[in-house]
């Protein structure tokens, strides 16, 4: 059975938890067959890391390295150097990779010609976040693109709010 033009993909997700859905046509069957979670739950602000490593992005990895291994500048009033700081907290780098994460899961599955037609639903940054790393393939077949964030509400909640939106509706 060839499943191209068959299957829509609803990925459903905010930056600590990815839950993906697959809906077949023609009755709507709608079913959750993966789910992904961030690497590290974002902490409270107050909480820092160690002196000893900063995450650092790389060029779309994320990498640990020593403080001493980070740039350093002088003071423009004075000999004193400082480490230059990076301007990413470390929620946001972890928030890029997990963004990543959905993507290539999202592009592996498109390869393999599991769908032809996409939905995010997401809360505002992270639909922004997905999006700008979304290669252009994906971006042919986004067909929704929905600002919520539905990832504790369970899959038959979510499958109910989608049937109007995804012209499933059952007379």
């Amino acid at each position: 059975m060839n499943k191209l033009h068959q299957e829509t993909r609803v990925v459903v997700a905010d930056a600590v938890r990815a839950r993906f859905f697959r809906v077949s046509p023609p009755e709507f069957r709608f079913e959750e067959f993966h789910s992904d979670m961030a690497q590290h739950v974002p902490q409270p602000a107050h909480s820092t890391l160690t002196e000893e490593s900063d995450l650092v992005a790389e060029k779309g990895r994320t990498t640990h390295t020593s403080r001493g291994d980070m740039g350093r500048s002088h003071e423009s009033a004075s000999p004193t150097r400082h480490v230059i700081e990076s301007r990413s907290t470390d929620a946001d780098l972890d928030r890029t990779a997990f963004v990543q994460r959905i993507v290539n899961h999202l592009q592996q599955q498109f390869r393999n010609h599991r769908f032809d037609r996409l939905v995010l639903v997401m809360p505002s940054r992270m639909l922004g976040e997905v999006h700008q790393h979304l290669p252009k393939p994906l971006q042919s077949i986004l067909t929704h693109e929905l600002h919520h964030e539905w990832t504790p509400l369970p899959a038959s909640d979510i499958q109910e709010r989608l049937k109007d939106t995804l012209g499933h509706r059952k007379p």
